[in-house]
């Protein structure tokens, strides 16, 4: 359970406080997070999408990227890397709508983990981005 709390630590510091990348999360907010698990909330804003309003393929990636390292940082304190993230686009979502991404660690073997996530309209409940994330675990 420390390990948990390290994390929601962790996912503001990152996401409030940083100088990266992650700073498009600085409104998101930690609905829950457990072992293996995480789930985020956001409400979209223009500088997460397009010029017609739409979600961005590229932010809906960090979203993937951000979130499912939350999820494995539950079950893993050492350093992490991308090896593969592929996502399906299924519907979009616009200003102003808030999405929901849902994250859980599917396995971890001794070098790799494997992530799922799901990116949801919550107002509607349309699956809008299937993803799956492996990531490269230090020892």
């Amino acid at each position: 359970m420390a390990r948990v709390e390290e994390c929601k630590k962790l996912f503001y510091k990152f996401s409030r406080e940083g100088n990266c990348y992650d700073r498009n999360l600085e409104k998101a907010e930690l609905v829950s997070i457990s072992e293996g698990k995480s789930s985020v909330e956001l409400k979209l804003e223009e500088r997460h999408t397009n010029q017609y309003g739409w979600m961005h393929g590229a932010f809906a990636a960090t979203l993937v990227d951000c979130c499912t390292s939350l999820a494995l940082f539950t079950k893993h304190s050492g350093f992490i890397a991308s090896v593969d993230i592929h996502i399906n686009y299924l519907k979009s979502a616009k200003r102003n709508d808030v999405i929901v991404v849902d994250c859980n660690v599917i396995n971890m073997g001794l070098t790799l983990a494997f992530v799922e996530a799901t990116i949801k309209n919550k107002a509607n409940g349309h699956i809008l981005v299937k993803a799956t994330h492996t990531l490269y675990l230090s020892q």
